[in-house]
């Protein structure tokens, strides 16, 4: 049996894949208890997030499919599918960066791997490759940007390792990016 991808089905996902984000980025926060000033920091973008993107999500066009029904099939929904995906995406890279920053930079922050998930779960949405390109482009500005606050703590040969550190990160996520996009299932 044979199953069709629908946006409905693409957009059920999307909710699924922010789910499983607001509970990494949750967790990686109760786990800050020894420093309570980047917990409390963390906590209320972390709750913007959630509601933002549930939001979008919830009543984009084709989801609201699924409960309008039970409002007398009143049309809540205002945004397309695509464009909910696309804004909880840059959302996403937003408040991720926010957090890296608050909370280290880059090189120490405990949120940092989430920036590498992102264009991932992008191509498993089936995002077209002009999104994919800038996710991956933000996620690796971002990331570079958060860089500077090891740049200022920085003596001796830890400037080299940073550096490497950065290159090595950058690549990796290039060439996965770019092998996920080339071997990603047809829609």
């Amino acid at each position: 049996m044979e199953s069709t991808l629908t946006p409905t089905n693409i957009t059920g996902a999307a909710l699924i894949a922010q789910f499983s984000i607001l509970v990494i980025l949750a967790v990686g926060s109760a786990f800050l208890a020894f420093d309570l000033d980047e917990r409390v920091k963390t906590i209320p973008f972390i709750l913007v997030l959630a509601l933002i993107s549930f939001g979008v999500l919830f009543f984009s066009d084709e989801f609201s499919k699924l409960w309008s029904p039970l409002f007398g099939g009143t049309n809540f929904s205002g945004i397309k599918w695509s464009t909910a995906i696309f804004i909880v995406f840059i959302i996403n890279i937003v408040v991720l960066s926010i957090l890296v920053a608050f909370t280290g930079g880059s090189m120490a922050s405990p949120f940092t791997p989430v920036y590498f998930m992102l264009p991932a779960l992008a191509i498993f949405l089936r995002e077209p490759a002009i999104r994919v390109i800038i996710y991956l482009a933000a996620v690796i500005l971002f990331f570079s940007y958060n860089f500077r606050y090891i740049a200022a703590r920085s003596m001796d040969n830890t400037v080299m390792k940073v550096r490497a550190y950065w290159v090595v990160s950058i690549a990796c996520f290039v060439l996965t990016t770019y092998v996920g996009y080339i071997t990603r299932p047809p829609h």
